[in-house]
């Protein structure tokens, strides 16, 4: 697993910390396929269907849940180097003009923040800084824009801000007493979560195959580029 605090330029797949579960997999899966069979041949092997159906099935619902164990083990890559928060705090966009525009973040960590577009200005006009408005007070950062959409503007904090202005992002960000509350959420539902452990284990054979493929190509791509650079 990943240090905490720690950065992947690439992910990857830890073959030993799940090596016994597959092998169990692999095992479960053997005994699935036999099962089909003798269930196939139920006559030539003597064996009663409905008990062969029910160990298949319980075989194949086994399996599902283990093959999602397995994929917990995929380290998918990881570049963000702090965490980001989902919150709605008003703010005041400060362009190189002058001009002042208001607008709410969609949210917040310690190296920059996504806001809501309030107009096309951002455009042709720089941003300077945000000025966040809070119950204590207003905290003014120097921010340069990142990127932009037809919603959000994700804006990037300057790196050389003061120490007294980082401790106040640090309040702003992680000590507010609705940091870490989480809205309240829908009933989860069985199909719809069951769904979800499918889908997990389909990304671990889809991503596994993907990056195996993009390493396959990476070789080929530098060579060609080397051999086109001897012309």
């Amino acid at each position: 697993m990943t240090d905490k605090g720690g950065l992947l330029d690439v992910g990857y797949f830890d073959f030993t910390v799940v090596r016994p579960h597959l092998v169990v997999a692999c095992l479960l899966g053997a005994g699935v396929v036999v099962g089909i069979v003798r269930a196939i041949g139920h006559d030539y092997f003597g064996s009663d269907p409905n008990v062969i159906a029910l160990n298949v099935g319980w075989g194949i619902y086994s399996l599902i849940f283990l093959l999602a164990a397995i994929a917990v083990a995929r380290e998918t890559r990881q570049v963000r180097k702090t965490i980001r928060i989902d919150v709605d705090i008003p703010v005041l966009i400060h362009y190189a003009s002058g001009i002042v525009s208001r607008s709410h973040t969609a949210d917040l960590s310690m190296g920059g923040c996504r806001i809501a577009v309030p107009d096309d200005r951002h455009l042709q006009d720089k941003i300077e800084e945000i000025e966040l408005i809070l119950q204590s007070g207003a905290i003014s950062i120097p921010a340069e824009q990142v990127t932009a959409d037809a919603r959000f503007i994700r804006l990037k904090f300057d790196e050389n801000i003061p120490l007294s202005l980082r401790r106040e992002l640090v309040r702003v960000v992680l000590a507010r007493a609705d940091a870490w509350i989480n809205p309240p959420r829908p009933q989860d539902k069985p199909f719809r979560s069951f769904a979800t452990i499918l889908r997990c284990v389909f990304e671990l054979f889809w991503l596994t195959w993907k990056t195996r493929r993009d390493r396959r190509r990476q070789p080929s791509a530098a060579q060609a580029a080397q051999e086109e650079g001897q012309l």
